[in-house]
């Protein structure tokens, strides 16, 4: 059997049995986080982070994808899954070339007009990421690369 072939029946395996796969990992990242909690290594709040909200995230998954408006979930997952951090990524640029760099315009301004133009360039980065990500699901018809 060559390597192409194998690597498609194990994908196919995996896309048949994903949700096992997924509870037997959660299984073992529980284990092992409980483990570096009493050992000192992990903190308490990461170990009930990661114990708690793995299982809520499994399940929206797994009736996300039986959901009769998985079309709707899909368009909300490319605009604000996507387009926040994109905004993200362009506040920070905005917000150093404006405020961080030490020959920045707005470096020595009084802080009501620093937090103001923080506040609507955030609005303003978020917005235009979403936007993009609006144009770019809408394009590829809301779809995902597996999904083709």
């Amino acid at each position: 059997m060559k390597t192409k072939e194998k690597i498609k029946k194990f994908w196919n395996e995996f896309k048949k049995n994903w949700l096992w796969i997924n509870i037997g990992f959660y299984i073992g990242i529980t284990i092992v986080n409980w483990i570096g909690y009493f050992f000192g290594f992990i903190t308490l709040e990461i170990t009930i982070i990661f114990t708690l909200m793995y299982p809520l995230i499994l399940f929206g998954v797994y009736y996300i994808k039986k959901s009769k408006y998985q079309k709707n979930i899909y368009k909300l997952v490319w605009v604000v899954g996507f387009g926040l951090p994109l905004g993200g990524i362009m506040w920070f640029c905005i917000i150093y070339i404006f405020h961080g760099a030490p020959w920045a315009p707005l470096r020595n301004s009084p802080l009501l007009v620093q937090i103001v133009f923080s506040v609507i360039s955030t609005v303003l980065c978020w917005a235009l990421g979403m936007y993009i990500m609006y144009r770019v699901g809408k394009k590829r018809e809301w779809r995902f690369p597996s999904t083709y």
